[in-house]
């Protein structure tokens, strides 16, 4: 029997924060620059608050992977 993992979909803010953190975490500058644009397009979606919020979340992360890794 196969495992498969179900795929849900996720939302616009999922899209933007997956995307910002991929950006950060990218092994190179050409998937950092992929992942900064679908960050762009995600958050095109996203009220100007929203994308605010998205940002200091993914800030508060790393601070803490800073202070706690």
């Amino acid at each position: 029997m196969m495992n498969t993992m179900e795929v849900l979909p996720m939302t616009n803010a999922q899209a933007y924060l997956e995307a910002l953190m991929l950006a950060i975490v990218a092994p190179d500058d050409e998937k950092s620059l992929m992942a900064q644009g679908l960050a762009q397009r995600a958050g095109a979606t996203l009220s100007e608050h929203d994308r605010t919020l998205c940002q200091k979340g993914i800030e508060t992360c790393m601070e803490y992977l800073r202070e706690y890794s």
